[in-house]
């Protein structure tokens, strides 16, 4: 998990200087997901791995959901730094918790309950500055990216939503008796899903417009393809993950994102996080905190289901 988190926040930092560079988010999508469908198609082709998933249900669904939340992703990420991104995001394993309760047949304890508004209030905190939190100074409410964190935060959600349905996917339990997927599987489904989506869109909308004008052809093939590479390792080794842990526990490792894009923002872009950022980031560790504490009491013992046997 800690390798899928270092990829994607690497692919975060690629997607946003692609942006800034002027890409629309469907002609972003498709190149951040096409180069690899050739690719991971061999992979699996030489190891015997079906391309057609056995639960063909939860496997659609995560690429529907996952697809919704990449969107709103690529979108947001113009006006977010990558740490507000990544604190926002990270509101994720809670509500990974909420939906594994329903959908994964999980326990849900008291602790996990009070992590939600938790991680709320760091997910609103992140995006305020310093001035408005601090100094009540109205006039700083016309720089908050109010539109860029609402669009996180249901790319969060669509991203819990898909990761639930990974789980599903790649479990072993089936009530209809059916072998898990192949996190690749997963992976190719996805990607497939995710490029005739944004294929549509852009060429209803008439968004794909080809490399950046902006950037000389080898600057801008440097920035994406890499950004497919690095993303498509990203979801491979997140579904591994998905498929050997149960789902609140392996989204928890996902807090590395907060000082990767600490990182990230200041060797990039000279960003230096505001006093309310880090606030905002230690409330949604705290909440991951919170979860994963109550996850592991005896009193609460884990439930789920066990790791797939392969």
């Amino acid at each position: 998990m800690l390798g899928a988190v270092s990829c994607l926040v690497l692919m975060s930092a690629l997607v946003k200087l692609a942006r800034e560079a002027g890409m629309g988010t469907p002609e972003l999508m498709v190149w951040r997901m096409a180069p690899g469908i050739p690719l991971i198609a061999l992979w699996m082709r030489r190891r015997g791995i079906a391309w057609w998933p056995r639960r063909s249900g939860p496997v659609l669904l995560r690429s529907l959901c996952g697809g919704l939340a990449m969107a709103l992703y690529f979108w947001a990420l113009e006006a977010l730094s990558l740490l507000q991104y990544s604190v926002i995001v990270l509101s994720q394993p809670v509500l990974v918790a909420a939906l594994a309760v329903p959908l994964l047949d999980e326990r849900l304890r008291g602790s996990a309950l009070a992590a939600l508004p938790v991680a709320l209030a760091g997910a609103a905190l992140v995006v305020l500055p310093d001035a408005l939190v601090w100094h009540g100074d109205p006039s700083a409410l016309a720089g908050v990216p109010l539109l860029a964190g609402l669009a996180a935060l249901g790319s969060a959600l669509g991203s819990a939503l898909a990761h639930t349905f990974v789980r599903r996917a790649t479990g072993p339990r089936d009530s209809r008796g059916r072998p898990p997927d192949a996190p690749e599987t997963v992976v190719l489904a996805f990607s497939v899903v995710v490029v005739g989506g944004a294929l549509l869109v852009g060429l209803a909308r008439g968004e794909l417009r080809g490399l950046p004008p902006s950037l000389p052809p080898a600057r801008a093939l440097a920035i994406l393809l890499p950004m497919a590479l690095v993303g498509m390792t990203g979801q491979l080794l997140l579904s591994a993950a998905y498929a050997h842990a149960d789902a609140p526990r392996t989204a928890i490792v996902g807090y590395a994102r907060i000082p990767l894009g600490l990182l990230a923002d200041a060797l990039l872009w000279g960003a230096v996080a505001e006093s309310s950022s880090l606030l905002g980031a230690l409330l949604v560790f705290a909440a991951g905190w919170l979860l994963i504490r109550e996850r592991r009491s005896p009193r609460a013992p884990l439930e789920g289901p066990s790791p797939p046997q392969r």
